[in-house]
């Protein structure tokens, strides 16, 4: 049971964007949907899961962004599960160009809850008794800790599209960083020359919903952002860097 999977590819212009380099968020994408493949084979995908009651949830995504790749320059995606946690599990993946320097590398924390509860289950309780996760670490350092207060006003709103929603009918993790790209224009992006992100998810939200983004600077020159709806009810943090 292989704990590391790769793919090689060359960069697809569908995942490129203005300036023709692979966008922030369809970063984010080709990491899920690696992960995706990779539970497949490790007899963790959404079939097996479904039969154990259970299903996958991801907590926490953060991304060191280096260099994205060109259009059709060749690269190869890699991921790999870290040793678990009681109740969690993180998941790493680097994107390297032809040379092996790492263009984009990151991690998220992943939990299992049980369909008929809603509650958190042991990862020991379906992990594969042959695999055995590597110690190396994408993104050594621990999530960040982003306190849920804001005291502005809301800067920006997003209406969550019909596009945004995934086979749970929530919207899907990645585009939580395609809706954040979305409030700003081409030009306060490049601004941001954003080069670390994080985003932690504390509640779903549907098709429909209106996000309120709230945000705060931060000492080091980043900045903290809040997506909730209109009841106060907080959806997802965001760091930027």
């Amino acid at each position: 049971m292989n704990p590391t999977h790769t793919i090689d590819m060359f960069m697809p212009s569908s995942r490129c964007g203005y300036n023709g380099t692979l966008g922030l968020s369809d970063c984010v994408c080709l990491f899920l949907d690696i992960a995706s493949e990779h539970a497949e084979m490790l007899q963790l995908g959404g079939d097996e899961m479904a039969a154990n009651n259970c299903y996958w949830v991801c907590a926490k995504t953060r991304v060191h962004f280096n260099r994205m790749p060109k259009i059709c320059e060749k690269v190869a995606l890699t991921t790999w599960p870290e040793p678990q946690d009681r109740i969690s599990a993180n998941r790493d993946y680097e994107l390297t160009d032809s040379e092996g320097n790492v263009l984009a590398a990151g991690k998220t924390q992943w939990v299992i809850v049980n369909t008929e509860t809603g509650r958190m289950m042991p990862t020991d309780s379906i992990y594969p008794d042959g695999l055995i996760p590597l110690e190396k670490k994408a993104c050594p350092e621990p999530f960040s800790r982003i306190r849920d207060k804001f005291d502005d006003d809301a800067i920006k709103t997003y209406t969550v599209l019909s596009t945004d929603i995934d086979i749970n009918r929530h919207m899907n993790n990645a585009k939580y960083f395609t809706a954040f790209f979305s409030l700003f224009s081409i030009s306060e992006i490049e601004a941001m020359n954003v080069r670390t992100m994080e985003v932690q998810y504390k509640n779903p939200c549907y098709e429909g919903d209106v996000l309120h983004f709230f945000k705060r600077d931060t000492e080091d020159g980043g900045a903290e952002y809040k997506a909730a709806l209109a009841d106060g009810k907080t959806i997802a943090l965001y760091r930027v860097n």
